[in-house]
């Protein structure tokens, strides 16, 4: 469970020009960021996977989506690691930093309901995607201010993007031309969880079409 508690505090930095006798202040556009989770905390998600791996345009048959296999399963992640909040990040240094340190890893097998395990295999990017979600509460204008808005993709494209609204999203997704992958989430403000979480994958070319998305969404640990 996730234990709450207050870290941050305005900081501010003052530097002296010795030419000009002028002195320049220097806000941490950071302040008051900190973790809300801690080391060992436990979330278990639930699993969701829909789309096609197959589409065959001619008689409009579908195959089943990549990692059906981990459709109504559930897998519990545990934080092992939380990076220190840099002072002044920018856009990159955050993603660097924040978002692409891997916090966390997967407890257990992941399994369905009835107790049954998944079969071994590299399903590494779950823990991925809810690592990259798991973000510094308490200044969600600053994070949001380092990267663009979720517009309209462009043909070829590599980028980050959020939304500060009545919650919070981020992601990344990168394109190019008439293939696309990337992931995203809505992330609790109080807590800075993800309340889901998603990877994706789309390629429309020629007669090879696939399009699929795997969901986590926080839930109670599996029912068997």
């Amino acid at each position: 469970m996730v234990q709450r508690r207050t870290l941050g505090a305005a900081v501010i930095m003052v530097s002296v020009l010795g030419v000009t006798g002028g002195v320049l202040v220097f806000y941490n556009q950071s302040a008051g960021l900190h973790w809300e989770v801690e080391l060992g905390d436990e979330i278990t998600y639930a699993v969701r996977v829909m789309g096609f791996s197959e589409y065959w345009p001619f008689n409009g048959s579908f195959s089943p989506p990549y990692h059906v296999e981990l459709n109504n399963t559930y897998v519990t992640i545990r934080i092992d690691g939380l990076p220190e909040i840099p002072s002044f990040p920018s856009g990159e240094t955050f993603a660097e930093g924040i978002l692409s340190y891997v916090k966390t890893s997967i407890t257990g097998p992941i399994e369905y309901g009835n107790g049954t395990e998944v079969v071994s295999a590299d399903y590494s990017f779950l823990n991925n995607v809810i690592s990259q979600s798991i973000l510094p509460v308490g200044n969600w204008p600053f994070i949001d201010s380092l990267y663009p808005d979720m517009l309209e993709p462009d043909p070829i494209c590599d980028t980050y993007f959020s939304s500060l609204n009545a919650s919070f999203m981020i992601g990344h997704r990168m394109y190019l031309y008439d293939a696309g992958s990337g992931w995203y989430a809505t992330v609790d403000m109080s807590t800075g969880l993800p309340t889901n979480a998603t990877v994706w994958a789309c390629q429309y070319y020629g007669y090879t079409f696939y399009s699929y998305e795997v969901t986590l969404t926080p839930s109670l640990p599996s029912p068997h």
